[in-house]
């Protein structure tokens, strides 16, 4: 998995997340791959727990309130895909780049 440098997240005003939320969803936004996937090995996960003072049980029920918020979308177990409405950049950029992803996957499929 490439990892990046640091990704900011915009404040999604119609939600009503926590703070703790907005947390868990910067740690998924810098564990991105490529593709935008979220994906982070255990190790990670109980390193940002450690640091965060976050329980597991409280980081699950806010991923929940992430997917019901529309936030976040679940691929399989432990993998999920940021919605584009919270990375930062330009609608622009982002529509130019879902674009890519999706030609990419076009043709690694043929």
């Amino acid at each position: 998995m490439s990892k990046h440098n640091e990704v900011s997240v915009v404040f999604l005003p119609e939600s009503d997340l926590t703070v703790t939320a907005y947390r868990i969803l910067h740690f998924m936004a810098n564990n991105t791959d490529f593709y935008g996937v979220v994906n982070y090995p255990y190790s990670e996960k109980a390193k940002f727990l450690t640091s965060s003072g976050i329980a597991n049980s409280t980081f699950d029920n806010n991923v929940s309130k992430l997917i019901a918020s529309g936030a976040i979308k679940r691929v399989s177990k432990g993998e999920f895909i940021l919605s584009p409405d919270v990375l930062g950049g330009s609608k622009e950029l982002q529509k130019e780049e879902a674009e890519f992803r999706e030609q990419i996957h076009k043709e690694w499929k043929a």
